[in-house]
């Protein structure tokens, strides 16, 4: 929900599957020019090495790095699996080494697509998301699934409010730049707690 209501020049909601949802496709977007790419067909059975993510965020960094969030969510954080960050990364790669299956420029209709695909993938980020409960499942999940950041969220029923409590690497710090854009959105409901 944080990413699908603040879908803009430089975040976009290119996979979502919550509960009951389907993996039905995967969208791409590219922010230069506009043109979504779609692949319809995800494989069910990922293999071993593999891990078909949640959720998937394209956003750009302030240095107009295309990336990719991989994102996994669970209830808690003890369910995520061991390497899940390296397996929904290869996942991710695996799909993007094929040719989309439909694109559209500038809201025109769906189209077969033939060709090469843009836009290029810069980086790919894997991320755990589950229920708040401490700053140890933070850094413990983030171990245990070779995770890029780790997001424990926290609901206020009494103040209307979430927080997101994030602990992330170096290399996952465009990530906490695009949740900060894009709680903006949300007059105050959500608060981000870094870690």
């Amino acid at each position: 929900m944080l990413f699908s209501r603040h879908e803009g020049p430089k975040s976009f909601l290119a996979m979502s599957n919550p509960p009951g949802g389907d993996w039905s496709g995967l969208t791409l977007r590219d922010f230069k020019n506009g043109t979504d790419y779609r692949w319809t067909s995800l494989p069910r059975v990922s293999g071993l090495e593999g891990k078909r993510p949640d959720h998937v965020v394209a956003i750009t960094d302030d240095n107009d790095r295309y990336i990719l969030v991989a994102i996994e969510s669970k209830d808690i954080a003890k369910k995520l699996e061991a390497r899940v960050g390296p397996r929904m990364k290869k996942f991710t790669k695996d799909l993007l080494s094929s040719t989309p299956t439909i694109a559209k420029s500038n809201g025109a209709e769906w189209l077969q697509h033939i060709g090469s695909h843009n836009p290029q993938v810069d980086d790919i980020i894997s991320v755990g998301a589950f229920c708040w409960s401490s700053v140890a499942d933070l850094t413990e999940s983030m171990s245990k699934g070779e995770l890029d950041a780790a997001v424990g969220v926290e609901f206020d029923s009494n103040k209307e409010k979430a927080v997101l409590h994030v602990h992330f690497t170096s290399g996952a710090s465009s990530f906490s730049s695009a949740m900060l854009r894009a709680i903006k959105g949300f007059g105050g409901r959500i608060e981000i707690q870094i870690h």
